[in-house]
């Protein structure tokens, strides 16, 4: 069953539960490498997620892929990265409706690029790698979910 979880203010689709297994360490953090604004500015649609997430009595698993192109779950996500000033990006979730068959917004914050990261209520995201078809994150929640997700450029 399909389950989508928020990760911070972001509200960021972390998908399907697979196992009641305990999966919850967070790989080290990788080396950092600095990023630059401009490269994460864009449209991003989700095209993996594995992760886990800490529920009230145990933990759940998740391994998914998507297809942002042709979206057919509600878990299926995209993120629209805005630059107003200077390192300030502002962050708007959307996420598939399926009964609209259409992308209606999820949730959004504002955050500052430090090197690799940014930093969100309750929540950071690395930037393990962007190119110009390609963003890898990870998203921390103070041990309560972890995601490593993948994103295509749509836009």
């Amino acid at each position: 069953m399909m389950a989508a979880i928020t990760v911070a203010l972001l509200g960021v689709g972390i998908a399907s539960c697979s196992s009641d297994n305990d999966d919850s360490e967070v790989p080290e953090p990788p080396e950092t490498t600095t990023f630059k604004v401009k490269d994460l500015v864009g449209t991003w649609g989700l095209t993996h997620s594995k992760g886990w997430e800490r529920l009230q009595d145990h933990s759940e698993t998740f391994n998914d892929d998507f297809d942002p192109e042709n979206p057919t779950s509600e878990d299926a996500t995209k993120m629209v990265i805005t630059n107003p000033n200077s390192n300030t990006l502002e962050i708007v979730l959307y996420e598939w409706d399926e009964f609209k068959k259409d992308w209606v917004v999820g949730n959004s914050a504002t955050a500052e690029l430090n090197s690799n990261q940014l930093r969100l209520t309750g929540a950071i995201m690395t930037i393990l790698s962007v190119d110009a078809t390609q963003l890898v994150v990870e998203f921390s929640a103070g041990g309560m979910a972890y995601a490593k997700q993948t994103y295509k450029r749509m836009i």
